[in-house]
């Protein structure tokens, strides 16, 4: 039986949502669990946007440098979906983007030239 996907998940959460129905046979309470991983990883691609934009790497107002809250957003979701996913017995990899920073980020600092 395919049940339709939450409203709230992403276009793409949704995708994977039926796509994985086509393959696997969740109970109920499978579901629920399934439907939680897709919510972390619609968490984690809000978590690689953020930082996508503002940078690993922030400075507050007297210019001492700290890690984006984001990454601990990015961190936890990414251990909530491969939990899902080996809680399930799912034989497929889960939706995880590339892991590592992307090409063509923005540099930590202003005066980055690769190191940190």
């Amino acid at each position: 039986m395919t049940r339709k996907p939450p409203k709230h998940l992403s276009k793409e959460s949704q995708t994977v949502c039926l796509d994985l129905q086509k393959e696997w046979e969740f109970t109920k309470a499978d579901f629920f669990l399934f439907v939680r991983g897709l919510e972390a990883y619609d968490r984690l691609l809000q978590a690689q946007d953020v930082i996508k934009r503002s940078g690993l790497f922030l400075k507050n107002k007297v210019g001492k440098v700290y890690v984006n809250p984001a990454t601990n957003v990015e961190k936890e979701s990414m251990l909530i979906i491969l939990r899902t996913w080996r809680q399930l017995g799912l034989k497929v990899p889960p939706p995880v983007p590339r892991i590592g920073r992307p090409p063509n980020a923005k540099p930590y600092f202003d005066d980055d030239e690769g190191g940190v």
